[in-house]
């Protein structure tokens, strides 16, 4: 996994879940400095003077990921360019993760990360040590610009950022958007003494119930394998269980109901996958287009209506009590390119007021029923 990183001291809880996520796999941290090389200046480079300070970051977070940064124009640019480099020989990230762009308020999380890892230790430290201890997040975060200081106007637009996601899925990339993160604290969620959920909604929203499907595209096995990985992660396995969502039309009679839940339940048995169905009536129910997903192209996408995504927050949302992560299908974006700002705003409707949420879009598969 690729993780795309602007300031740690705003990202520390989402550089931390990634490394749950990704389990053994390769785990890359990327951060680019928007900038130029001037052949006229003998300034050093960027990327060699901040790159020791992630280091010691990724030291601190206790994450087992590799640091890559460039200098580039534009995020955009230089993601590609981090798509392209990351990795070791043969062994190179497969998934582009993001954080979302919104307009929400950018809180430093970095100092509250420290005090929460090091509670337990520090209840058996002298406080001269627990002053040092304190010391060092300092200097740590001195690494590093204040989110409250730094200009709050964004590096790239709403489009640029949709323009990001078209690039991955382009160069064969996996995509994840995080939203929610920013309210995310493992040590806390750990420490309430009782189950959450690990919630996964496998139904592509954006499109027609015309055609019902009975089985799930590429981006639903990989919705599905993410959420079984994180919850394999030991501490996630004592303190959650997993959650698959299914939708039927309102109205759908008990034993339509009870075969479709029977069926999920089956093929999740198939797949290896240890969670419990929990069938959802509403009355704008769909499924899947493997074929949308599958295709080379990107394929004409037809947005919703903003107060049909605003039926869909609605009913994620009546499901979430006691949830601690939510997994969505993640649409590809339009091919008309004037249509990115609206489509990046039908995802922000649509993840609206929910607990931490992954929108997943996964091109490869990943599972199969035929072992």
């Amino acid at each position: 996994m690729l993780l795309m990183v602007a300031n740690p001291r705003t990202s520390c809880h989402l550089i931390d879940f990634v490394n749950d996520l990704k389990k053994t796999g390769l785990y890359v941290v990327g951060h680019v400095h928007v900038g130029t090389m001037d052949d006229t200046s003998d300034d050093p480079d960027p990327a060699q003077i901040e790159y020791p300070k992630w280091l010691e970051l990724i030291d601190f977070l206790k994450v087992k990921a590799f640091a890559e940064l460039t200098v580039s124009d534009s995020v955009r640019d230089g993601m590609r360019h981090l798509v392209r480099v990351s990795g070791l020989g043969g062994m190179k990230p497969n998934t582009v993760c993001l954080g979302f762009f919104d307009n929400s308020a950018r809180e430093d999380l970095l100092w509250n990360y420290r005090a929460a890892s090091s509670r337990n230790r520090l209840l058996h430290l002298r406080h001269d040590n627990a002053s040092i201890e304190e010391s060092g997040t300092s200097e740590l975060c001195d690494n590093f610009p204040d989110p409250k200081q730094s200009p709050s106007a964004k590096e790239f637009s709403g489009a640029e950022y949709v323009g990001m996601i078209c690039d991955a899925l382009r160069m064969k990339q996996n995509v994840c958007l995080f939203r929610h993160f920013a309210q995310f604290n493992k040590q806390d969620l750990f420490s309430r003494g009782r189950r959450m959920w690990i919630d996964v909604w496998p139904v592509n929203f954006f499109t027609s119930a015309a055609s019902p499907v009975t089985h799930f595209d590429d981006t639903c096995l990989f919705l599905l394998q993410l959420a079984c990985i994180l919850h394999m992660v030991p501490n996630w396995k004592r303190n959650s269980c997993l959650r698959v969502f299914a939708c039927v039309p309102l109205g759908t009679g008990i034993d339509e109901t009870q075969l479709k839940k029977w069926r999920l339940k089956e093929y999740l048995s198939a797949l290896r996958i240890r969670g419990k169905v929990h069938v959802v009536e509403w009355e704008n129910a769909g499924t899947p287009k493997p074929s949308s997903s599958d295709s080379p192209t990107f394929p004409d996408v037809v947005l919703p209506e903003e107060d049909f995504v605003k039926r869909i927050n609605g009913v994620i949302r009546e499901q979430c009590s006691g949830t601690a992560v939510v997994f969505l299908y993640l649409p590809r974006p339009p091919s008309d390119f004037t249509q990115h700002e609206a489509y990046l705003r039908c995802l922000e409707v649509m993840s609206d007021s929910l607990p931490p949420t992954v929108l997943v879009h996964g091109l490869h598969p990943v599972t199969s029923t035929t072992l």
